[in-house]
């Protein structure tokens, strides 16, 4: 099987923190004109601009891992579809214009492939 869910979680990271480096483009030179330091805490607009970029960050470093697995020829376990379908569930629900229906595609390749190593092989019995 080719390893591409990984990579797929790989490219939502990256849309996901380019779009937030693009949109949040002031913000972030204001924190780093700060130094960074204690620059966000209490603060709605830095707060979000932080988890927006650490969550990307974040996708990214789980993206590597699925990757890393698969191509290692590891089998991910069957829980991290089901985690996969709740979090984009939830994600949709709650913001349903947002990137959550990007991770549709990887989270039914996992179920997918689950279903494709599962599947038993046929017996052929004598008649």
């Amino acid at each position: 099987m080719k390893a591409w869910i990984g990579k797929s979680v790989i490219a939502i990271g990256l849309i996901h923190s380019i779009f937030g480096l693009v949109v949040f483009r002031p913000t972030i030179a204001t924190l780093l004109d700060e130094r960074l330091l204690n620059t966000v805490d209490g603060q709605p607009d830095r707060e979000r601009v932080f988890w927006f970029l650490f969550t990307g960050f974040a996708w990214l470093i789980l993206g590597a891992l699925i990757d890393w697995m698969e191509r290692s020829g590891l089998r991910l376990p069957r829980f991290s579809a089901w985690v996969l379908l709740v979090m984009t569930g939830v994600g949709v629900v709650i913001m349903p214009k947002s990137g959550f229906w990007l991770f549709v595609i990887p989270t039914i390749g996992l179920f997918r492939r689950h279903q494709l190593l599962e599947k038993p092989e046929a017996v052929h019995e004598p008649p």
